[in-house]
């Protein structure tokens, strides 16, 4: 069963227990647009001890707000109570809550076209923020006054940026202009929420339309103050994002997005990564991706073993692609890139020769162990490159004739037959 079918099955259970339930949010949106939703999320006026009854495999992972996760033939769907929010007194969530009706759930959610409910089983939409409207003239629009919403959860300035340019929509006057005045409260938001949001927008549909936003705005500014600041820089960003979206990895998203601030100063890519801290190891593959992108440009230039080692990296394919786009718009010659390509057709599995020898190899000849092994087997990998090397018997020679004379190892007689 689809988890379409499946959320149906839970909102037929619920009214059959004679409780309003439907499905909502941003699943609701997205079947209205014939887009495939995410998730599905579903509402209902049970409470959460009663959704616990109905359904025996279920956790509170909210209980302050009433959020009930219901495991339901093998899938994960969180079915919250209708609910009335407090006051917000730290820009993001209500100090409390209080159940209530259909009516004030989605008087409190945040923008027209997510706060719209649907009945599955009945086949039915509800709409009582005139969310339909403003899905029919694409406009993204808060529900009630914008600075009240904002002034609830900071991090929902970006969000009307996101929408916007993920669905292709016009922001209203009235959000826009709030949108400009609050932007600096963007700051008070969480890194990791602001890391979260952004990546979605580098991930939706128009990327470049939703940095032209955030710096109209002026979020971009508060949000990353060195970066883009050069007109010429902001510019080739516009055309990197344009040309390769939309995007499927978000490590190469970011690595277009961050390609131009690189070349300009590489310390401002870094001080991104650890301002909205991303993980080790997505802030130590776009460094590598953006390294590299600069090295292509002297790809003529290296031996045939340095060319190899730069070819066969796992990331060569976002490497390139980088670089061409580079030359693209800066219209310079492309002779590395298409080197590069002819490269990789010529060598193909010549890039990854099999080891010949090994550390326990050196250890038989009498090398001690220490730094010295790693510079030995390196050496004898770059002569494989270069064709110099083709079998155990070739590397044991090269090694006793080069290194163990020049390092003046003492070493055992050697046996000739292990040759």
């Amino acid at each position: 069963m689809d988890d379409l079918t499946l959320a149906t099955e839970i909102v037929s259970r619920l009214q059959q227990k004679q409780f309003i339930a439907y499905l909502c949010g941003g699943c609701v949106r997205d079947q209205l647009l014939q887009r495939k939703p995410k998730d599905y999320d579903i509402v209902t006026s049970a409470r959460p001890e009663e959704i616990k009854k109905i359904f025996h495999v279920a956790v509170e992972v909210g209980m302050k707000f009433g959020i009930v996760c219901v495991k339901f033939k093998g899938q994960i769907f969180e079915v919250a109570t209708f609910r009335k929010d407090g006051d917000y007194i730290d820009g993001r969530r209500p100090e409390n809550i209080e159940f209530s009706d259909e009516i004030q759930d989605a008087k409190r959610r945040d923008f027209t076209i997510n706060g719209l409910f649907f009945d599955p089983v009945a086949e039915k939409v509800i709409d009582h923020i005139d969310g339909q409207k403003d899905l029919q003239r694409k406009i993204v629009r808060t529900i009630g006054d914008p600075y009240e919403r904002f002034g609830e959860d900071h991090l929902r300035l970006m969000r009307a940026i996101r929408f916007a340019t993920q669905l292709d929509f016009a922001l209203c006057d009235t959000t826009w202009d709030a949108v400009d005045t609050m932007s600096k409260s963007i700051e008070t938001v969480a890194k990791e929420r602001v890391r979260e949001e952004f990546v979605k927008m580098l991930m939706g549909q128009d990327p470049e339309r939703a940095i032209v936003l955030l710096k109209e705005s002026g979020m971009l500014n508060v949000l990353f103050p060195h970066l883009l600041k050069d007109g010429v820089v902001f510019d080739k960003t516009r055309q990197m994002l344009r040309k390769f979206r939309p995007f499927t990895d978000e490590t190469f998203a970011l690595c277009s997005f961050l390609f131009f601030s690189f070349k300009e100063d590489n310390q401002q890519v870094v001080q991104f990564c650890e301002k909205l801290r991303f993980a080790n190891k997505t802030h130590n593959q776009v460094m590598a991706i953006l390294e590299n992108g600069e090295r292509c440009f002297h790809l003529l230039d290296l031996n045939v073993a340095s060319l190899k080692r730069f070819l066969r990296q796992s990331n060569i394919a976002d490497v390139l692609n980088l670089h061409c786009a580079d030359c693209d718009i800066n219209e310079l010659s492309k002779k590395n890139y298409e080197f590069a390509q002819q490269s990789l057709q010529k060598f193909g599995d010549k890039l990854f020769p099999a080891k010949v020898i090994n550390g326990y190899d050196l250890k038989e000849m009498g090398v001690p162990p220490g730094p010295l092994y790693k510079k030995i087997l390196y050496d004898v990998e770059d002569q494989q490159l270069l064709g110099n090397i083709n079998s155990y018997e070739q590397a044991i020679h090269y090694v006793r004739d080069k290194w163990l004379q020049r390092e003046r190892i003492e070493i055992e007689k050697f046996e000739e037959e292990k040759i």
